[in-house]
């Protein structure tokens, strides 16, 4: 989640064919928000394990937040919460990569009319607070610097090609 960007703008990957291109957005992230759907899990759990893997271990994502949404946890035959922890290794990623992790069991429909899961709006305050209220501002700062810098030498050494070539 950034700062002021509106939840439309979210970045949806069910079917993972964008991948690549959710790294140029680690650098501005403060926190990342996985939804993971315990019902049907089964059928993606590979793919799912990949694409939380890759994330956590990329650069940028190291030591931020992550509050993993687990949706449809009242039907029948859904994974439970240590089960999740077991099948996608989450214990080992986030120690490994120093991410705070925060699992939320959830019903994101709770039907027409009724109020937000408190599991959802919690987990969402939990994010903002470790957001607000740790060093991630300064770090996410840093690494926008680093990136602006790496991405202007990249122009220069670009830039300083065509001129040979002309």
């Amino acid at each position: 989640l950034q700062g002021g960007e509106p939840l439309s703008h979210a970045v949806t990957s069910t079917s993972f064919s964008h991948r690549a291109m959710l790294g140029s957005y680690y650098t501005r992230s403060h926190g990342l928000v996985f939804v993971v759907d315990l019902w049907s899990i089964h059928k993606s759990l590979q793919d799912t394990r990949v694409v939380i893997t890759d994330v956590l271990q990329h650069t940028h994502i190291t030591r931020k937040a992550v509050l993993l949404l687990a949706n449809k946890q009242d039907l029948s035959g859904a994974l439970g919460e240590v089960e999740l922890i077991h099948c996608l290794s989450l214990e080992k990623l986030v120690n490994r990569h120093q991410c705070r992790c925060l699992i939320k069991l959830c019903l994101a429909v709770l039907g027409s009319g009724k109020t937000l899961d408190t599991s959802i709006s919690k987990g969402v305050e939990w994010l903002l607070d470790y957001i607000s209220h740790d060093y991630i501002n300064e770090r996410v700062q840093m690494d926008t610097a680093h990136k602006r810098a790496r991405e202007e030498d990249k122009r220069k050494r670009e830039r300083g090609e065509v001129r040979k070539k002309a």
